[in-house]
């Protein structure tokens, strides 16, 4: 396998995912939709949130309630999940390897870097803030 170098990159611009390439964040979501949905009763497990991995976090929830005839709950699961995850991000979110080194090493070339993310605007500050 062949390491590619960072001068090797022929770009003017580089474009990261947040989610599930600079962090790890699927566990605490995970887990903030299932207390968020415990709340109002309904009893998911992990393997009922599989097929809406990747939806975003509005679908990553509101899937569920329809999936268990609850729609009427998702606007409130919606609002628990945002605020079960902003009460665990600072100490549960994981920074994959070697993301921070990369990402200043980037900047130390002048590399102009953005991140793209499906996440609701306020989970994407929450994140980048822990």
């Amino acid at each position: 396998m062949q390491t590619l170098k960072l001068t090797d990159i022929p770009s003017e611009y580089i474009i990261f995912d947040m989610d599930g390439v600079l962090v790890n964040s699927a566990p605490i979501t995970r887990k903030a939709a299932k207390i968020a949905l415990a709340e109002l009763g309904i009893s998911a497990e992990s393997i009922d949130f599989t097929k809406y991995a990747g939806t975003g976090e509005k679908n990553f929830i509101t899937g569920p309630c329809r999936d268990f005839n609850k729609s009427e709950f998702s606007e409130i699961a919606i609002k628990r999940l945002y605020e079960i995850f902003a009460e665990n991000v600072q100490k549960e979110i994981t920074v994959f390897p070697m993301v921070r080194e990369t990402l200043l090493r980037l900047k130390e070339m002048n590399y102009p870097i953005a991140l793209a993310s499906s996440s609701a605007t306020e989970k994407i500050a929450q994140t980048l803030a822990a």
